[in-house]
């Protein structure tokens, strides 16, 4: 019982776990508070293109396409899935 307690103790004395800590945090605001309202705009102006031109920008698209890739990027590293910063 001591042997665990010792290294609970130990992992929180890491400073590296309580990097990735802020880390994480710092990202998952990001996601939330500057990547949902960007990507709510997105569908908005394409809807937007679609109906005045039938057809969507392509830019925006482009833009969707490598947005979706750090989202992707930022999840996986707040999963642990992924130790690799998403920066």
């Amino acid at each position: 019982m001591s042997d665990d307690l010792d290294g609970i103790v130990d992992n929180l004395r890491e400073t590296s776990t309580w990097i990735r800590v802020l880390f994480m945090v710092g990202f998952a605001l990001v996601l939330y508070m500057v990547i949902a309202p960007i990507v709510v705009v997105m569908m908005v102006v394409q809807a937007l293109f679609a109906i005045l031109t039938g057809s969507s920008n392509t830019n925006l698209r482009r833009f969707g396409n490598a947005l979706g890739r750090y989202v992707l990027q930022i999840l996986q590293f707040l999963t642990y899935n992924s130790h690799v910063k998403p920066f």
